[in-house]
């Protein structure tokens, strides 16, 4: 269990952290007002929801820790990757060490080249949706979905919403961050994480759609009004299927918390 605070998320209480993603319904009965990060993270743990401490996690971090969790857990199944794949997972390593225009299209271009088929595109995804630096033009697009149920959702995969809204449907914008749109490198950090973990077991991969890049918009929609559905919240699973997932996670539940808790770090 959890024996140092996880000092890299920022966020008093877990509830703050839990906006940007819908816990499981399990994980949504432990979540209290008054929780800490930690304590949330802790309680999952114990209660074997490893997929929701993931995400928690991915969500609290700040970007660059959030896609080094992401990259960090791609290097556990390198050798099952593929050649893209790892050229992907480099690109976001470069990002988090120099987090600038050019490497974040650096990765945006990897993620595409990999077909965002892989725990390295996905990785190099969440770099280049960060809103750290501001992405090159012709980088942000709507999010693409990643559909997975039977064994693969068991694994911890999870669904990514498409933008929806008068300005969306695929369109490039300059920037995430000019266009107001809300985080979702933690959301491809935390597919990324979990994709590994169900590479290393051997689990049945989530297909990936690829997000749909269009022309940026005129320049008369300099600020876009973008609408992000509700993430679906995963499947409620049986105690047994628990107990199988969290065992698939664990290593990658705790590389999280090394990394949470300032342990391990690019520098």
């Amino acid at each position: 269990m959890i024996s140092l605070p996880l000092t890299k998320i920022a966020a008093p209480t877990a509830a703050q952290v839990t906006k940007g993603f819908t816990p499981s319904p399990q994980a949504a009965a432990l979540l209290k007002p008054e929780m800490t990060p930690t304590q949330y993270v802790s309680a999952l743990e114990q209660n074997k929801l490893s997929g929701d401490a993931i995400q928690t996690m991915a969500h609290g971090m700040p970007e660059r820790e959030s896609v080094w969790y992401a990259c960090k857990s791609s290097d556990r199944v390198a050798g099952q990757m593929t050649p893209a794949d790892q050229a992907a997972q480099k690109a976001a390593e470069t990002w988090v060490k120099n987090p600038t225009p050019a490497t974040q299209a650096q990765a945006a271009k990897a993620a595409s080249a990999a077909n965002y088929n892989g725990p390295g595109a996905w990785a190099a995804q969440a770099a280049a949706w960060s809103k750290t630096t501001p992405a090159a033009p012709g980088l942000a697009a709507a999010p693409p979905a990643i559909a997975g149920g039977g064994a693969a959702g068991a694994a911890g995969a999870m669904a990514i919403p498409a933008l929806g809204g008068p300005a969306a449907a695929g369109a490039a914008v300059p920037s995430l961050a000019a266009a107001g749109v809300p985080a979702l490198t933690p959301h491809a950090a935390s597919g990324s994480v979990m994709l590994a973990a169900a590479m290393e077991a051997k689990a049945p991969i989530p297909k990936l759609e690829p997000p749909n890049f269009q022309a940026p918009p005129p320049p008369a929609m300099e600020n876009p009004a973008f609408t992000v559905p509700e993430i679906p919240a995963a499947p409620e699973l049986s105690a047994p299927q628990l107990a199988e997932v969290a065992k698939i996670q664990q290593p990658y539940l705790d590389l999280g918390k090394e990394i949470a808790s300032g342990q391990n770090t690019w520098a």
